[in-house]
């Protein structure tokens, strides 16, 4: 029988998430505009991005991350983060575009270990997977979820066209998956599906209840599951 296809794409740059990850306090962001690995620059744009995380999490989020209160909380001087960046909205553009690209990876991975699935039923066991592992994620890092789900729409047209594209990779993941396995979805389905999920998710992190999430997985699958599907 053929094997199912990854619902998310793999073989993503591993860059973001060493193994002791999980010892840490703060996630290790980078950017795909970084200096080569190792170099003092690298260092100084991880710290304004994690900087810049944690900025985000205080009264006034966003519009309250300016340059000078990013390179303070990073421990750096304004002229060494003018060095790296114009301005905040730049350094949110990259740190988002870092920490999207490490939960697609955990997404991926999430997925991945649904693959041996078989039959018309295995996209919806590697969407448990990915979603299972987003929200996993999520709430690992409460502080990033607020910055990605919360902040964005403070962060300017660039940021929302981020976003956008974010959700439109997701659609586009799993009508993938069901198009290969002959089990089209209906029109529009993924994308309600998707919105869906954002808006549930986006709520549970405005309110406070980030580290939550993970509980929500089985309520939120009967939504992709079909009756009798259950485990």
């Amino acid at each position: 029988m053929v094997r199912p296809p990854p619902l998310l794409p793999t073989g993503l740059q591993r860059r973001l998430l060493p193994a002791d990850a999980s010892r840490r306090s703060t996630l290790p962001l980078a950017s795909e505009q970084q200096p080569e690995p190792g170099s003092p620059g690298e260092a100084e744009r991880a710290a304004l991005q994690r900087a810049l995380v944690r900025v985000l999490s205080k009264p006034g989020g966003y519009h309250a991350a300016g340059p000078g209160e990013i390179a303070r909380a990073a421990g750096l001087s304004p002229e060494t983060f003018y060095a790296h960046y114009r301005n905040a909205e730049e350094c949110y553009l990259a740190t988002y575009d870092a920490a999207i690209n490490e939960l697609r990876v955990a997404m991926a991975e999430g997925a991945e270990e649904a693959r041996s699935a078989h039959g018309a039923d295995a996209w919806r066991r590697q969407l448990d997977g990915a979603v299972g592992a987003m929200l996993t994620f999520l709430a690992k890092w409460p502080e990033l979820a607020r910055a990605l789900f919360t902040e964005v729409h403070n962060a300017g047209p660039a940021a929302m066209l981020r976003r956008e594209a974010m959700l439109a990779r997701f659609v586009s993941d799993i009508d993938h998956a069901r198009a290969t396995l002959d089990n089209p979805a209906p029109a529009l389905a993924s994308g309600v599906l998707v919105r869906g999920l954002d808006q549930v998710i986006s709520a549970r992190i405005a309110r406070g209840m980030t580290q939550q999430l993970p509980m929500m997985l089985d309520d939120l699958s009967h939504y992709w599951r079909e009756p009798g599907t259950d485990d």
